[in-house]
């Protein structure tokens, strides 16, 4: 993300008030461009389904998919982590050649995600056809999470953003179509149609940037045993992310759909809205904070490579501290701005997205922890750039856990609490990891040199 940030930040510095603009512009699309379409065309699709199909047979295919989603995530959250340091080390080594192949490798992920599927396609109480589409689904999205990977690496980020437009619109063309003929069932499959063409599009983008050469590469198993902290820092955070909504739908409260399938629409949806809040944060975050972090980061690391004077080291690191610190105060001045608008205008928002009137202070809480869990996921991002993965991998199992436990507990406690687990959660979460990020830059040279391996083979 850094080598498009550059760019931007560039736009912003040196350019006009148009080319500050259009930088703006890019990185919201960049950031959220895939996220807004899914949102988009899955609105559409449930509103276009309302003409064939009946109120329960709409929400089981709105709740296979979000319950796609969620697994898909979970499976393949620490694995993306992985590949993204793999992919790094070797696009640092300016070894693009071994990206085709690696691409072709992760292609094989498919089968541990098939047994994944297993027990669900061997013991769900559900049609035969059902649980084959169920299960596709599954498996497209969880490839197309990993493949995502690979499209940060061409920086073509625009194509990706279309991609993902084109894709959802031909998932919900595809659903409406089948799905008028063919009832619950079309639908579903018509959606999956889409989505596998999703991914039929990104990986063709990724050999043609990168070319698969002849034959595949498994070197990056190699990073799971190396790198077992990433692997469950991203699944701690992919946890994190949805452990609070499993507990909801497994509430007293919840909307039981059909078998084990529950939902908690309320929820969910002030969920939705709390985190598309966030997105003029990460837009900025992206043009100006990370670039400048970056760039000091790099002169630091230089500095230590070339054997660059102590006096010299200490400045950068100063500077990483100050870019640092102006991360953090830029975010939360974006950020308060975009609550302050929500917790304001709350109330109309509840009654635009026809949520029951008592779920205000449900919205209000859930920004607030959005905006939490924003400070969180810049926190841990800044971590990995010192590549103190245990203090990040901690985080992420604080926020997971204290999540899950302070969710149980206003589950508890009644409706006017629902939402402050959540918020609790992310706001430990975030004040925790942002004190560790101060401990490490305020440590970063006794970091940097007395915790080397005496053995330079190591």
């Amino acid at each position: 993300m850094a080598g498009i940030g550059i760019r931007l930040h560039r736009l912003v510095a040196d350019g006009s008030y148009a080319q500050a603009a259009t930088a703006y512009l890019s990185s919201a699309i960049i950031v959220a461009g895939p996220w807004l379409s899914s949102v988009f065309w899955l609105g559409l699709l449930g509103s276009a389904t309302v003409t064939f199909l009946n109120p329960a047979e709409r929400a089981l295919v709105l709740t296979t998919i979000t319950y796609a989603f969620c697994a898909s995530l979970l499976a393949t959250g620490g694995l993306q982590m992985v590949v993204t340091r793999y992919l790094s080390d070797r696009l640092y080594l300016e070894d693009e050649t071994a990206l085709g192949p690696a691409c072709t490798g992760v292609m094989l992920a498919v089968i541990p995600l098939l047994a994944l599927a297993m027990p669900f396609l061997l013991l769900a109480p559900f049609g035969l056809s059902y649980r084959l589409v169920a299960a596709s689904l599954f498996v497209a999205v969880s490839l197309i999470w990993l493949i995502v990977v690979f499209l940060s690496a061409t920086r073509d980020y625009v194509r990706l953003v279309l991609v993902f437009v084109a894709a959802y619109g031909f998932s919900v063309i595809a659903a409406f179509g089948l799905g008028r003929s063919f009832g619950m069932l079309g639908t579903l499959y018509g959606f999956t149609l889409g989505q596998v063409m999703c991914l039929c599009l990104l990986v063709a983008h990724v050999y043609v940037e990168f070319s698969p050469g002849t034959g595949l590469s498994l070197d990056f198993l190699a990073y799971l045993r190396r790198y077992w902290d990433l692997l469950l820092l991203g699944l701690g955070m992919a946890a994190g992310l949805w452990i609070d909504n499993v507990l909801f739908w497994f509430s007293g409260g919840a909307l039981v759909v059909a078998h084990f399938y529950h939902t908690y629409p309320a929820y969910d949806v002030a969920k939705l809205v709390a985190l598309l809040s966030t997105i003029p944060a990460a837009t900025v975050f992206l043009v100006q904070l990370e670039t400048t972090f970056d760039l000091h980061c790099r002169k630091f690391y230089q500095l230590v490579v070339s054997k660059g004077v102590l006096a010299d080291i200490v400045l950068a690191r100063k500077a990483m501290q100050r870019a640092a610190r102006s991360t953090v105060v830029t975010i939360l001045k974006v950020q308060l701005l975009v609550d302050l608008f929500m917790l304001l205008f709350a109330p109309d928002l509840v009654r635009i997205l026809g949520m029951p009137t008592g779920h205000t202070a449900l919205l209000r809480f859930l920004v607030l922890g959005a905006s939490c869990q924003s400070l969180l996921m810049v926190g841990v991002l800044l971590l990995l750039y010192l590549d103190a993965r245990r203090s990040a991998l901690a985080v992420a199992l604080l926020f997971a856990g204290s999540s899950a436990d302070l969710t149980l507990l206003t589950l508890r406690l009644g409706a006017p609490c629902y939402g402050c687990g959540y918020l609790a959660a992310a706001a430990l979460s975030a004040l925790v990891v942002l004190l560790r990020l101060r401990s490490c830059l305020a440590r970063l040279e006794y970091l940097t040199f007395m915790l080397q391996p005496l053995d330079p083979r190591q």
